[in-house]
């Protein structure tokens, strides 16, 4: 039996106007694979469950 199975995830989209250059596709790549930009985002992540009591037993995780 499954110890903790997955309730339900939500998926982001980013989405970058077609007439960027090269230039700024490379820096919003290194950007969203950044370590540091991941981490925030799972904080903020992880913030906002904490607001609901009823969440409180939940495990967060974030994946690429």
């Amino acid at each position: 039996m499954v110890r903790s199975p997955l309730f339900d995830e939500f998926h982001i989209g980013l989405h970058v106007p077609r007439e960027l250059g090269e230039t700024e596709c490379v820096a919003i790549r290194r950007a969203l694979d950044s370590r540091r930009f991941q981490l925030r985002l799972e904080r903020a992540i992880r913030a906002v469950v904490r607001q609901y009591r009823s969440l409180g037993k939940v495990r967060v995780t974030l994946s690429r």
